[in-house]
């Protein structure tokens, strides 16, 4: 069921509102696009102030208080003026609700994924695709921070929906849209670029037509500029990722489980090669890492998990079009296996210490206990103290010194380096001491 030189332009078919399998089918049409968001929404809110907030979100916190303070990290600033704008100018800078704007944006890439896959498939694909998207652990992960990638995220699953629209439409406004949602993503984070030869792969196995193709090459040769604009911010801001390793072969071989997850994103990826047009998206998919690794080679390393949320609608969909084909009750039956598999992973991830120390009861004994001249280490945890520093109410009582000096003294260390006066334990495994050196 397919149209000559259209990639993916599956036919659905055509139900009868007079029948009764119509109107059932089509209820489950609505239901396969209002599900995936709303479960999504659903995972999302929960638990989404139990974690603390770890280095990164408190940069987004104080970028949000002091917009200007962040020019050195000028690649984010887009980022940084829609969360500005989300907390009202800087009124709202609370986690959660810096939070809330991620989650309602892997919301959205949720109906996308599902809308996408209702096009190639039908509302098999797209409930499948929706909620396996939903509840994978990666994509809860990043729905619950106040950083970019969920907002990358969509953006991707939207510039992926209107490429199979205007594929099968061949329509100019659709190809203006996606190359205006391409050109957004590269604006907020150009690694979600690596949907772009993800799709022109996907043309290529689908034996497009040459008007597609051109339409295509036309779409990408428009994002030209704002491509130019981040490289060249790249070369003056490349310091950011000097500390990642660049990609190996054993990097290379373990990309399968970085997008997804080792357990669950190996299961989505085999799903996806049981079709043949599956197969093809997961190859473009392929395509898309390898550009990471190629970026990562060439200039400052990306190879991080989080470079990958974009690639991951991709993946969703390619599993979303090969269980199509199967009955309802094997794709619930799926779905539930998929849900106890991620389920451990999403109770964890709302642990007090699923970031790492729990910088919001450092922060809360500190000012209960802190007196004035008390000392912090600046090593050998620089990003904890960074971090504990903008939770404080009152920072000024403290100052910094690069070891234990005479005093009070605040550190947190599995051992104790200094003399004992008290000690409280902190979720994420370590204690928090005051020391009284003479």
């Amino acid at each position: 069921m397919g149209s000559s030189g259209t990639p993916g332009a599956y036919r659905l078919e055509t139900y009868e509102m007079s029948s009764i399998t119509g109107v059932r089918t089509i209820r489950a049409e609505r239901l396969s696009i209002l599900v995936p968001p709303l479960t999504t929404l659903g995972l999302g809110l929960w638990g989404i102030g139990s974690p603390g907030p770890w280095a990164d979100e408190m940069v987004t916190i104080d970028a949000v208080q002091y917009p200007l303070h962040h020019l050195w990290e000028l690649p984010l600033m887009p980022y940084y003026v829609a969360v500005w704008t989300w907390s009202f100018m800087g009124t709202l800078d609370d986690i959660v609700w810096l939070r809330l704007f991620s989650v309602l944006s892997m919301a959205a890439a949720a109906a996308f994924v599902a809308l996408t896959a209702r096009r190639l498939a039908g509302p098999k694909a797209a409930i499948f695709a929706g909620l396996i998207f939903a509840m994978a652990p990666f994509v809860q992960r990043y729905a619950q921070e106040a950083r970019v990638y969920a907002l990358a995220t969509a953006l991707a699953a939207l510039a992926t929906w209107i490429f199979v629209l205007a594929t099968q439409q061949s329509s100019r406004r659709l190809w203006v849209g996606y190359a205006l949602s391409l050109a957004a993503a590269t604006i907020f984070f150009p690694l979600s670029l690596a949907v772009v030869p993800a799709h022109g792969l996907i043309l290529l196995l689908n034996k497009a037509g040459r008007k597609v193709l051109r339409s295509w090459v036309f779409a990408c040769l428009s994002l030209t500029p704002f491509v130019a604009i981040q490289i060249w911010m790249s070369t003056q801001y490349g310091f950011m990722h000097d500390i990642f390793d660049k990609p190996g072969v054993d990097a290379l071989i373990g990309s399968p489980g970085i997008i997804l997850g080792p357990v669950f994103g190996v299961a989505v990826i085999a799903l996806g090669f049981m079709s043949q047009v599956g197969m093809r998206w997961v190859l473009g998919t392929a395509l898309g890492v390898a550009s990471i690794a190629v970026v990562s080679w060439i200039s400052t390393s990306w190879w991080l998990e989080r470079s990958f949320k974009p690639l991951t609608v991709l993946l969703v969909i390619a599993a979303g079009i090969s269980v199509a084909q199967i009955r309802w009750r094997q794709v619930l039956a799926l779905l539930v296996l998929f849900g106890l598999v991620a389920f451990p992973d999403l109770v964890g991830q709302r642990q007090h210490d699923a970031r790492g120390e729990d910088v919001r009861e450092m922060a809360a004994i500190m000012d209960a206990e802190g007196q004035i001249g008390d000392t912090v280490p600046e090593f050998p945890d620089p990003i904890v103290w960074w971090t504990v520093e903008h939770l404080l109410k009152d920072w000024d009582r403290f100052s910094k010194s690069e070891g234990p000096v005479e005093g009070r003294y605040w550190e947190i260390q599995p051992e104790p380096t200094c003399e004992l006066f008290r000690e409280w334990p902190v979720s994420g495994a370590r204690q928090l001491r005051l020391c009284l050196n003479n």
